[in-house]
């Protein structure tokens, strides 16, 4: 790997002696002022909810949106007030900005005078959980390992980049949108498709990344097979299907992805389905056993958190067959470095990378490629 003379590795040791207790450091702020607000009533407002509750524990006085339709409506129980409302209590309020596009919204509240602002990052508030309760010379370590595999100069500052974040070392909120590159799944740096692909989308949702391959591969595949977990998602899916050119090639199933046949319970939010909590019930089996027997050339994984129990019930096609893979690693902190080691146990002979798709913490992939594939 070369690395220019410019790029200096971050201390992971003395990151993670002195790693900022995210969730704390939210509750101060929160309980600084009268109001606490979270700007943006969308699907990241919706999947934060719980988590601020879990981890912060602070009472979410109102919600507010630039969207005049959602005043006076109710999300996830919390009032949406008319931003003119929300103008008239600026000196006694603390907003948590909640939209992906946040560099408007930012600048659209600190021009009406609003001065405690806030980017929410919902898996720092995770990540704190896991730095507290984890051995902090352990972490070191495993880190260390997990960032020596990656594959490129961008590879690796992408991680140092995360880490700064997560950490508190580094509170521009510009950080992530200096790393952002689009086509999630297929950046062109690293993905080239050929017409024969049998693409496997674990956690396939309504078929949004089905879609997006299709179009990245002209339409012209082998076999896809989609994996969705929530029954409410595979529904939409389902609907879908026969809108999508080469349908007949198409194998869909209303399973979880896991390391073993199981009955799990689920949580079901708009846009994700997570393992292990909530009150719904799904069945879960290893792709091994439902696929093991088909060739294929591509998995992706973004299943809430479960990515490493889906891998280990994926280990024999990864380690026989060599496909490439894009899993994301941004639902637990310590996934950034656990799944690129993971996946060089499984296939020591893949190049494995980093690549970052969003302005936040959101969508953080790690791509392996066999190292026969020849990069753009």
């Amino acid at each position: 790997m070369n690395l220019d003379d410019n790029y200096i590795p971050l201390d992971l040791a003395s990151i993670f002696s002195n790693w900022r207790s995210y969730d704390s450091f939210i509750e101060a702020e929160a309980k600084k002022h009268k109001y606490v607000v979270f700007f943006g009533c969308g699907a990241i407002f919706s999947s934060i909810v719980d988590t601020w509750y879990a981890r912060v524990g602070v009472d979410i006085s109102f919600c507010c949106d630039n969207n005049s339709i959602k005043w006076g409506n109710s999300y996830c129980g919390i009032e949406c007030i008319r931003y003119e409302k929300l103008v008239e209590i600026r000196k006694d309020v603390v907003i948590f900005i909640t939209v992906g596009n946040f560099m408007p919204v930012y600048e659209q509240l600190l021009g009406d005078g609003f001065t405690d602002l806030h980017i929410l990052y919902k898996y720092d508030l995770e990540a704190a959980q896991i730095i507290r309760t984890t051995d902090r010379n352990r972490l070191t370590r495993d880190a260390e390992i997990g960032r020596a595999l990656l594959g490129d100069q961008k590879s690796q500052k992408i991680f140092d980049s995360i880490i700064r974040r997560a950490s508190g070392s580094d509170d521009d909120i510009m950080s992530m949108h200096n790393i952002f590159e689009g086509n999630q799944y297929f950046p062109r740096d690293l993905i080239s498709l050929s017409s024969d692909e049998s693409y496997v989308d674990v956690g396939a949702y309504d078929g949004d990344t089905i879609r997006q391959f299709l179009r990245n591969c002209n339409n012209k595949f082998h076999k896809i097979y989609g994996f969705e977990l929530d029954k409410n998602n595979f529904q939409k899916l389902e609907n879908n299907l026969t809108s999508l050119p080469n349908s007949e090639n198409i194998e869909i199933y209303n399973l979880g992805a896991w390391n073993k046949r199981e009955t799990i319970s689920y949580s079901s939010g708009l846009t994700q389905s997570t393992i292990g909590t909530g009150n719904e019930i799904a069945q879960a089996a290893p792709l091994d056993e439902i696929i093991d027997n088909r060739n294929i050339t591509y998995i992706k994984m973004d299943i809430e958190g479960a990515e490493i129990a889906a891998l280990m019930g994926a280990a024999k096609i990864i380690a026989e067959q060599k496909p490439k893979l894009a899993i994301c690693v941004y639902h637990k902190i310590s996934h950034l470095w656990e799944i690129p080691s993971l996946i060089h146990q499984l296939v020591p002979d893949h190049n494995i990378f980093l690549r970052h798709h969003t302005r936040l913490e959101y969508e953080t992939v790690c791509y392996a490629l066999p190292k026969t594939v020849i990069l753009n």
